[in-house]
């Protein structure tokens, strides 16, 4: 363990003692004096103290959510990702609405509504700061549940055990097929397959390679059908993006990274190459003018699409 997830360790372990529980009765009674003295200048200091005992009733949740997820992910800070569950937690007092009730009309309850938004808010800065390859938000939510099941593994147990745990714990049944799919998630994590997750029956480190070997051309399939996938996407985002501009951007992000016709990315002077061979330009394209056109057109998808300059 890190020094830094140590201290993540000990910072629980310290709110975990501070921490309080609250009844639901106490809950309703402490949102609605609170409502009651929130503009009241003359209140403040009874506000804060409402606050202050709606906050430790979840704040040792927002810990251990923190540490549940950002624990097992590569390239992760436990402490940021705690921080980041706080200010979750503070962010909930202001906008839950003591009146909310789910469809079949049962009321929902404060740290049902703050432990959504902080494990939502964790898994967003873990999808924005980890090594782990750009995923979906549903694949992330994938990944989660694999690394949960693989850790209930025994050493005699196969991939159908495995299979049987994730269905245990989404409750939705899934295929072998499936199964390698999300094993396929794994590939993304930096220390990849190789990862230790277990020892064995004498005490040998295994990884999960060791545990389930996927098929090579079941890894090879998927991983070119993902690829085709995320070209397409990226293609038709990016394009609605850059192709308002007519100034050539949009062709220096496609044929220098999406051209489905080859499997690399181009240098700056193969882009111009193809696009005066294409007829994208009558004038004769350098290098540099290329790479100004590739700053131009990745700052303009920082700011209106952020999630495709990642990806590219």
């Amino acid at each position: 363990m890190s020094k830094a997830d140590s201290g993540a360790v000990q910072y629980y372990k310290d709110v975990a003692h501070h921490s309080i529980n609250i009844t639901e009765e106490e809950e309703i009674k402490l949102f609605k004096e609170r409502e009651i003295i929130k503009n009241d200048p003359t209140q403040v200091k009874q506000l804060k103290e409402i606050d202050g005992r709606l906050v430790l009733s979840v704040i040792k949740m927002a810990s251990e959510l923190a540490l549940r997820y950002a624990a097992k992910i590569p390239g992760i800070d436990v402490k940021d990702a705690i921080q980041e569950a706080n200010e979750a937690m503070i962010d909930s007092l202001r906008l839950y609405n003591p009146n909310l009730r789910t469809a079949s009309g049962e009321r929902v309850k404060f740290n049902t509504y703050a432990h959504y938004r902080a494990e939502y808010r964790i898994k967003e800065y873990i999808m924005n700061n980890s090594r782990l390859v750009r995923l979906p938000r549903t694949r992330l939510d994938d990944l989660f549940e694999l690394m949960a099941a693989v850790e209930q593994l025994k050493p005699s147990d196969t991939i159908e055990d495995l299979r049987n745990l994730l269905n245990a714990r989404s409750h939705v049944e899934c295929t072998i097929e499936e199964v390698y799919k999300s094993l396929e998630l794994l590939q993304g994590v930096h220390t990849s397959l190789d990862q230790t997750v277990r020892n064995d029956s004498v005490g040998r480190n295994q990884s999960l390679k060791d545990i389930i070997p996927v098929p090579e051309e079941v890894l090879n399939q998927e991983q070119e059908l993902d690829k085709k996938m995320a070209t397409k996407v990226l293609g038709k985002r990016t394009a609605e993006v850059l192709k308002p501009y007519k100034d050539l951007t949009y062709e220096v992000i496609y044929y220098r990274f999406l051209d489905p016709e080859i499997n690399k990315m181009r240098t700056h002077k193969e882009t111009a190459v193809v696009m005066e061979k294409n007829g994208h330009t009558t004038k004769v394209l350098s290098r540099e003018r290329v790479r100004q056109l590739e700053v131009i057109a990745l700052g303009r998808l920082e700011r209106r699409a952020p999630e495709i300059k990642d990806l590219l």
